[in-house]
């Protein structure tokens, strides 16, 4: 045996034993994932990473050999997170229940869903497909292929379409169609699509079916989850509407591939106020993420998780579930007023702003800078208190607000609309 095969095999002996250490390795990670399963804890925790990295390197002695061997528990984690990944989602992604007094229903998010549809909604029937004309039309078409009688109605895209109109056209194709109330409806698209769709669902017949497949990532994280359902009227957004939870949600993270930057950012931006208000390691995630495609799907994860707790403690907005509102007080005013110039989660990043302390407000802009998301509030303050007005969650002389002091908390005050008024005049 020559000195060359001598190395080679010390290598392979080496090799044999690391097989071993690996086959233990990922079965402690099996029972990591287990756990997190079972908690709703995220897969990613990029701190403890570092840590892993940083405390494992003190032990080689060779300095050359460091950068490798960084590289290798690099490499070694990143595989450790994809098998929790699989282990935690499963075949069907990751099925996440939710409970309401109306019903009990799942969100199943996972990569490839939309084509399995069938799965895990009953389509076997009449069903109202309903989608926009910025959606690509595959998406629908998919979705009625899967149906027995299915019915697709295409409105205008954008939040101009979620009025009455658009809401007696759905009603009267379900009537034309002699839908009844064993057949559904199913929306395929962003949140005017789930809105008044869920909407015509819950009028038709005074209740049928609705199932929901949002394609927009502001949907995804926002309108998915909840039973919210409403149109706009006479310039007020959301002034008209009912809650009706859904029969299932199905999030498939691919069908964001065909959204352009700025409408990925602006549905961040509902993720960024979920993390401001209820959870620091997502916020950490989102401002510390080097490759935002690789975590999409956890970023949807944990902010679904986020608002299924809120939702679930409390169904018809009467106390805690106000937290959502983040950032909407003022964000719904900005959207009035800009008649379009800015699009909803747009106008929700800048309605945070004025509602953070002075500590937290550069952290958050940070964030939204790093996703080309607005951080100048370009209205007076004057032209936005008329829109404040007609906020819903104002009661007799006072709104209940919104605040967050440091990230991962927030409070509720009782403010009058001159009091926001000047913490917007300040934040501006």
């Amino acid at each position: 045996m020559n000195e060359l095969e001598k190395y080679r095999d010390e290598i392979t002996a080496i090799d044999g034993g690391m097989a071993e250490l690996f086959e233990k390795r990922m079965s402690a990670v099996r029972k990591v994932a287990d756990y997190k399963k079972e908690r709703g804890l995220p897969v990613l925790d990029s701190a403890r990473e570092a840590q892993i990295i940083e405390k494992n390197l003190a032990g080689i002695s060779d300095r050359e050999l460091k950068d490798y061997y960084a590289s290798f528990l690099k490499n070694t984690i990143e595989l450790s997170k994809k098998y929790q990944a699989q282990l935690i989602n499963g075949k069907n992604g990751a099925a996440i229940s939710v409970h309401s007094d109306q019903r009990d229903y799942n969100i199943y998010l996972g990569n490839g869903l939309l084509s399995r549809a069938g799965e895990f909604f009953n389509l076997d029937r009449k069903v109202l497909v309903v989608t926009d004309s910025g959606v690509p039309s595959d998406y629908s078409a998919t979705i009625a292929s899967l149906c027995g009688q299915p019915v697709t109605v295409c409105i205008e895209q954008g939040e101009k379409s979620k009025n009455f109109d658009s809401f007696r056209l759905l009603l009267s194709a379900m009537l034309e169609n002699g839908f009844t109330r064993t057949d559904c409806v199913v929306a395929v698209g962003g949140g005017v699509v789930g809105d008044l769709s869920a909407f015509a669902a819950a009028c038709y017949m005074r209740g049928i079916d609705f199932y929901n497949i949002p394609t927009t990532l502001l949907s995804q994280v926002d309108s998915s989850i909840g039973g919210k359902a409403a149109i706009d009227f006479e310039g007020v957004k959301n002034i008209v509407g009912a809650f009706k939870q859904p029969g299932g949600v199905l999030i498939d993270p691919d069908t964001l591939k065909t959204l352009d930057e700025r409408q990925k950012n602006a549905g961040l931006a509902e993720a960024i106020k979920m993390a401001v208000t209820g959870d620091e390691k997502l916020l950490e995630l989102i401002e510390n993420t080097d490759d935002f495609e690789r975590d999409l799907s956890e970023i949807i994860r944990r902010a679904l998780m986020i608002k299924k707790d809120v939702v679930e403690k409390d169904p018809t907005e009467q106390g805690l579930r106000k937290v959502l509102n983040f950032g909407h007080t003022i964000g719904h005013a900005i959207e009035s007023s800009a008649k379009g110039e800015f699009l909803h989660g747009e106008c929700v990043a800048l309605g945070m702003l004025p509602m953070c302390s002075d500590t937290l407000r550069p952290r958050v802009k940070a964030v939204l800078e790093k996703y080309s998301l607005p951080c100048e509030i370009t209205q007076s303050a004057d032209e936005l208190v008329p829109f404040i007005l007609h906020d819903k969650k104002k009661s007799a002389s006072y709104i209940t607000a919104v605040l967050s002091d440091e990230a991962g908390t927030f409070r509720f005050e009782k403010m009058t609309v001159d009091e926001i008024k000047t913490l917007l005049e300040k934040a501006i």
